[in-house]
């Protein structure tokens, strides 16, 4: 199962996972599933195997997870609920805060999301995964841009492995229509990094944006690797050109 996933024949690996549900569930084998489900577009399966993961193991993880998607969807009540109470070391607050602050967001509350990545970043001035955690969260959600590439800088400037930051600067260049600077960034990421499925339906998005045919190419590439990306960067209007 791990291998076809690896393979990105997630159908084919979602009937090894059918059979490891039924012959010895665990949370990790519900996660799994969960995933899967994910990529194929199947959220209120995954939704549901992702609360078989967290009965079994009411982790932080899990409740993240969970979280998530259940914000996507529209519960923001419930993803808020899930995450408001959990146990947070200052090891874990940069994920933790991260996630609730995107469950706000996406229940409107875009200001309330982003005060709790200043807070973080107040605390944390040189943690890497707080400054980029701000810098992805304003390009997400297009807060507070006018100072966004000073602060996403930043957090490459500190990170040991600088992709996912570029790749979340990469976005802000975007969202300010600097399609150069952004294809660069991601371009960087990909040099380093050619894996990454986000950073090649991103740099897809901004090259089409651009002008460059050539961008299905990276489109094509990155939804291979993650069917889902396309539907969750909709939801924020980070789309091809129509």
């Amino acid at each position: 199962a791990q291998f076809l996933t690896r393979m990105f024949d997630y159908e084919a690996a979602l009937a090894d996972f059918d059979f490891f549900v039924e012959e010895q569930p665990s949370a990790w084998i519900y996660g799994s599933r969960a995933r899967l489900h994910q990529q194929l577009g199947n959220i209120g399966m995954a939704i549901a195997d992702l609360r078989s993961a967290y009965d079994l193991d009411p982790s932080n993880a899990n409740a993240r997870s969970l979280a998530y998607l259940l914000a996507y969807q529209g519960q923001v009540d419930e993803a808020t609920e899930l995450l408001e109470f959990l146990p947070v070391t200052d090891d874990d607050r940069p994920y933790h805060d991260d996630n609730l602050g995107t469950v706000l967001a996406l229940g409107g509350d875009i200001e309330g999301g982003h005060a709790l990545h200043e807070e973080l970043v107040a605390d944390f001035p040189q943690n890497a995964s707080a400054l980029n955690g701000d810098c992805w969260f304003r390009g997400l959600f297009t807060f507070a841009l006018d100072t966004a590439i000073a602060r996403c800088t930043q957090a490459v400037e500190r990170a040991s492995n600088p992709a996912a930051a570029l790749d979340s600067r990469a976005l802000i260049h975007f969202r300010l229509g600097h399609f150069e600077e952004a294809i660069a960034d991601l371009t960087s990421v990909l040099d380093v990094q050619p894996d990454l499925a986000a950073s090649h339906y991103l740099r897809g998005i901004v090259r089409l944006h651009a002008g460059d045919a050539g961008g299905a190419q990276d489109i094509e590439a990155g939804l291979l690797m993650a069917p889902d990306l396309a539907a969750t960067y909709a939801h924020h209007g980070i789309a091809p050109p129509e």
